[in-house]
């Protein structure tokens, strides 16, 4: 990324390194936004949405800015331009936005993995992920007149993970986070003090620690929870797995935190593990899937061969038939 003159890398003459950059991400309904909107108004950042562009377009058309609208468009748009095209749109909006009345930048909505990752070039850049449970989310967005009941089933399951190189998938971007929030209070009366509060205790924690790590300077004024501590020595269990894919670290402690157990993720007793045996793409689950996947291509009923074809994610190229690897 360029660092222009009037940049806001260089307002106030401020280092790279002391400009925070906040950025959102999560499911339809979880108060991703919301969030981005309300620590963007709290700490005087700049905020710029992903989906500006998508609104804008479609205003122009004339056409409605429904859910599936969107969808359509974002996945036609990082097809043509590339997947991290949205993202790059809305830091040159931020870049050319900056001025002296704000300390931080908030980018809210990444939907594509490929979004977090050109962001990730740019130092301190700090992704949450704002999570809450299906039937919350769906409440939510039927209450709010922004989504039929017919029609969240399809909408949600196209956001979350899409059967497209060039689509939406919000799973993947949750990986990605740096930080995991819990959105699930319920709106209600009290629903504003609820968030005031956790605000307080949750998110301006995370924040301070931002903060003082964008300054490089050391926070003494905040120590992890117990929850935090344990979630901490999870993670250090984690790196004991050999997958290669995904590693998971568990811990079984008490209410004062000592741990009664711990485990990671591999493969089963007496197999070897994925990074022992040849090559780097075995995995033993995706070995069990293919064996399964070359099972179901006959009709159990007549011995037929069943025609299913399948778009690799990874490289778009159409797969005849079930595959956990990329043909390419």
């Amino acid at each position: 990324m360029s660092k222009r003159k009037g940049s806001f890398f260089e307002v106030k003459r401020i280092p790279v390194h002391t400009v925070p950059i906040l950025g959102f991400t999560g499911a339809l309904g979880s108060g991703c936004s919301f969030f981005a909107k309300t620590v963007a108004a709290k700490r005087d950042y700049l905020r710029v949405s992903l989906s500006d562009v998508l609104h804008e377009k479609l205003r122009s058309e004339g056409k409605p800015e429904t859910f599936a609208n969107l969808q359509d468009l974002g996945n036609c748009l990082r097809k043509e331009r590339g997947h991290s095209y949205l993202a790059f749109e809305a830091f040159k909006r931020a870049d050319s936005g900056w001025t002296r009345d704000h300390k931080g930048v908030v980018m809210d909505g990444f939907r594509h993995p490929a979004e977090i990752l050109l962001m990730a070039r740019v130092p301190n850049l700090y992704v949450f992920s704002i999570q809450a449970t299906e039937d919350l989310r769906k409440k939510r967005l039927l209450e709010s007149g922004r989504c039929a009941e017919a029609d969240f089933d399809r909408t949600a399951k196209r956001d979350s993970d899409e059967d497209d190189v060039n689509g939406q998938h919000v799973s993947r971007c949750n990986e990605l986070a740096d930080i995991v929030v819990q959105n699930n209070i319920e709106q209600a009366r009290n629903a504003k003090k609820k968030l005031d509060e956790y605000f307080h205790d949750k998110i301006d924690r995370y924040l301070a620690h931002i903060d003082s790590q964008v300054a490089q300077e050391p926070n003494y004024d905040s120590k992890p929870n117990l929850d935090e501590a344990m979630m901490a020595a999870a993670y250090a269990v984690s790196k004991r797995s050999q997958c290669l894919k995904r590693n998971v670290g568990a811990v079984i402690c008490d209410a004062y935190g000592d741990i009664v157990a711990s485990g990671f993720n591999t493969v089963p007793e007496g197999l070897e593990s994925c990074v022992a045996r040849p090559g780097d793409s075995w995995c033993y689950r995706d070995a069990c899937l293919n064996e399964t996947g070359r099972a179901i291509l006959f009709c159990p009923k007549c011995g037929e061969g069943i025609q299913a074809l399948n778009q690799c994610r990874n490289c778009g190229a159409t797969v005849k038939g079930f595959s956990r690897f990329c043909p390419e």
